[in-house]
C-alpha cells in the first residue's frame, strides 16, 4: 500500500512541475531585472533570473533570451523581459508590458 501512495505522490508532483513550466513566473522581482548590466556574463544572468523561457538564435550570432512573468509591479499584469546576448555577455535588455 505504501508503494502505491509514493507512486501517486510522485505522479502528482511531476504534473505540478510540468504545469509550472508552462505558465509565467509569478512576480519576477523588478529589483532582479535592475541587477542586469551590459557586459554581464550569461552565467550571472542565469544566477539572478534563472533559465529563460525561450532562447532564440539570431542570424548575426547573438541570442535573445525571453523571460515571461506575472504580477509585474511596473505593469500590473503579465510582462516580458527580453535580454539580448552576444558572445555569452549581455548587450542590452528591455521590459515589455504583456497582455
Amino acid at each position: 500500500m505504501t508503494l502505491v501512495r509514493h507512486t501517486i505522490a510522485l505522479m502528482l508532483t511531476g504534473a505540478m512541475l510540468l504545469g509550472a513550466c508552462a505558465s509565467p513566473q509569478p512576480g519576477l522581482p523588478v529589483s532582479d531585472a535592475r541587477k542586469l548590466r551590459a557586459g554581464m556574463p550569461t552565467g550571472v544572468v542565469r544566477d539572478i533570473l534563472g533559465s529563460p523561457h525561450d532562447t532564440e538564435s539570431q542570424p548575426d550570432g547573438s541570442e535573445t533570451w525571453t523571460y515571461r512573468y506575472a504580477e509585474s509591479e511596473d505593469h500590473g499584469g503579465n510582462a516580458t523581459l527580453v535580454v539580448h546576448v552576444r558572445d555569452q555577455r549581455v548587450t542590452s535588455w528591455e521590459d515589455r508590458p504583456g497582455d
